[in-house]
This record gives structure tokens, C-alpha cells and sequence, in this order.
């Protein structure tokens, strides 16, 4: 064959063994390369990891109790226990709850002296809901959800906003509440018992009225329980709240004035407060 001047063989070069490969290939599949394994799913998404939990490095919430620390991750996609044998996952996003909810995001956690975790969520539907496990829960106790209705002063009101809670040393949670129709009220919510409302709007405290809570409240193994709130005057406070007797009788209420000038002393934030025993 007679070739031009200056024309490459380049291009025929390359063309060649294309030409053979697919006429080895017979148009159809290309053959296994000798020695290859067949391709295999190893894992989907939504299969279980049975591996070593790792991080980024941001966490959204932390608690901890005795040798026990529970964290949610930055990503608000799972609650996580870490204890003397290591770390593993307690609930994550998609998990039911007793309720019939489905966890879309964890916001919050709590830990109780006696191995309960609380926990604020948002589900799937979108509203607030704060779900207790003890020890050996498979599904997480539902303990209230907003949009429930609850009897505040002998009267049914419905929850509209949750703040992050506290657990007691007997797993019950405290939980500071407003409704679409009260201002607010801090409610205990004893294991297998009716909910016992410990503060509501209206309540005194010293000469002035309790209106709302304004952030998560605060309890301690032996049941004191701080908060802070904002009364009919529109001052801010801490309160604290002792027990004198089994719950829920016999509360006395103590206020202490904030001293801060010059900016709110406190926010309408998800944070919470610490209490000591």
C-alpha cells in the first residue's frame, strides 16, 4: 500500500487492535479477563453496620451518668452510648417508636442515674416528640408528642413546642412545655404513671405569677428541679423547685432575680440547664 507523504500510522495502529477485540468479543459481552470474580453485592443502603462507629468530629447533644455518656452525632442521625464496653447505637433515623412515629431527626439527650436515656426528636410528620429508653427497651417509649392533649388546672390543653428535657434518677422525665392554648407549664413524666403537672402559668412565685418556661429544665438525682422561666411582669427568673413530699405534693418554689444589665439574661433557645443533687 502506497502512503502519502507526512500521513501517520498512528491512527492505524490504534484501530488494529480495536478491530480485534471486538471481533473476539463476537459483538456481544466482553470475556472475564482470566482470574476475575464475578461482581457481588456486598452491602445496600439501610443494611445493618455491624463496624466501629466513627465521627466527624461535630456532636449536636451530650449527656452523661455514672461510667455512661450518650451522644447524638452533627448530622442528627443517631443516639449513641458509650460505656466500659465500647460504643453502639441506640436508635437512628427511620426507627418506630411506640407511638407509631417514625424518627426523622434527634435533636437532644438526657441521662438518668438509673440508665434511662430521653431523648428530643422530630418525626416524620414533623412535630416534636420526646422518647424515653431504659435499659433493655428494644423500641423507644413515646412520652409525649406535640399535638397531645394534656390536662393542665382541669383543663385539656394541646402541646405545641417541647424543649429539651431531663430525666430524674428514677427515669422520670421533666419536660418544660407550651401549649396552643396556655402559655406554659414544666410536667413530670413518672414510668407507668399519669403525668404530674409540677408548674403552670399563673402559679406563684414569691409576689409575682409563673407564665412560661424558656428553656429545657434541669433535675437532680434527688429530685430538685431548676428552670428557667419568665413571669406576668415580664421578668426573668431561675426557679427551683424542691420536694417535700412523695411527688406531687408539697412544692416550694424559690426564685433568684437576674442581676445582668444591659442584655437578656435568658434566650428562647433549645438549650437546657444543669442542676446538681
Amino acid at each position: 500500500m502506497k502512503m502519502r507523504r507526512g500521513t501517520s500510522l498512528l491512527p492505524l495502529l490504534i484501530v488494529a487492535p480495536v478491530l480485534s477485540i471486538v471481533t473476539v468479543a463476537g459483538g456481544g459481552r466482553a470475556p472475564l479477563v482470566a482470574g476475575a470474580l464475578p461482581g457481588q453485592v456486598v452491602v445496600r443502603s439501610g443494611d445493618p453496620a455491624p463496624v466501629t462507629p466513627r465521627f466527624d468530629g461535630r456532636f449536636e447533644s451530650l449527656a452523661a451518668s455514672g461510667d455512661v455518656v450518650a451522644f447524638i452525632d452533627g448530622e442528627q442521625s443517631a443516639l449513641f452510648l458509650h460505656d466500659g464496653t465500647g460504643t453502639r447505637s441506640l436508635l437512628h433515623v427511620g426507627d418506630t417508636t411506640t407511638g407509631g412515629g417514625t424518627i426523622a431527626a434527634l435533636t437532644a439527650v438526657a441521662a438518668g442515674g438509673d440508665g434511662t436515656i430521653v431523648c428530643l426528636a422530630s418525626l416524620a410528620d414533623r412535630r416534636q416528640a420526646i422518647l424515653r429508653l431504659r435499659p433493655g427497651d428494644a423500641i423507644p417509649e413515646q412520652v409525649v408528642v406535640a399535638g397531645q392533649t394534656l390536662e393542665v388546672g382541669g383543663e385539656d390543653v394541646t402541646v405545641a413546642f417541647l424543649h429539651a428535657p431531663a430525666v430524674d434518677g428514677s427515669g422520670g422525665v421533666v419536660a418544660s412545655i407550651t401549649f396552643l392554648d396556655l402559655p406554659g407549664a414544666v410536667v413530670r413524666f413518672p414510668r407507668g404513671g399519669a403525668p404530674q403537672v409540677l408548674m403552670s402559668s399563673d402559679d406563684p412565685i414569691g409576689p409575682g405569677l409563673f407564665l412560661a418556661p424558656v428553656a429545657g429544665p434541669a433535675v437532680s438525682p434527688a429530685g430538685r428541679v431548676a428552670f428557667a422561666a419568665t413571669l406576668r411582669t415580664g421578668e426573668n427568673v431561675l426557679v427551683g423547685v424542691s420536694r417535700q413530699a412523695p411527688w406531687p405534693h408539697s412544692w416550694r418554689a424559690s426564685r433568684l432575680r437576674s442581676t445582668t444589665r444591659g442584655r437578656r439574661p435568658f434566650s428562647r433557645s433549645r438549650g437546657a440547664l444543669s442542676a446538681c443533687a
